[in-house]
């Protein structure tokens, strides 16, 4: 995907959108419910997001974009990312200080 690319050279607390994703589940297209497309990797990103809250299997993660996302929005036909400023701690759940660097 050309997010995996571009996303990482977004400045700080910059927004990527990608429109159109509705065809992720038009055959004629290459999409299908639950296929190989950018909603399902968008969906995958969600536990990234989250990924300090993650008891168990958090290993299973790629940790490629964990500390540039600070939100993910989904909308009819579109996809919004916004990149955090890197190089802040975040406060988990749990108590406990992370830094997002790592």
């Amino acid at each position: 995907h050309s997010f995996q690319i571009l996303f990482p050279l977004l400045n700080n607390n910059g927004v990527y959108i990608c429109e159109d994703t509705h065809t992720s589940y038009w055959a004629n297209f290459g999409g299908a419910l639950r296929g190989d497309t950018f909603i399902e990797f968008a969906k995958k990103l969600v536990d990234e997001l989250h990924y300090q809250h993650i008891d168990q299997g958090a290993e299973e993660l790629s940790p490629q974009f964990r500390n540039l996302i600070k939100g993910i929005h989904f909308y009819d036909s579109m996809v919004v990312f916004e990149k955090r400023k890197t190089g802040w701690s975040i406060w988990s759940m749990r108590g406990e200080e992370e830094d997002n660097r790592k």
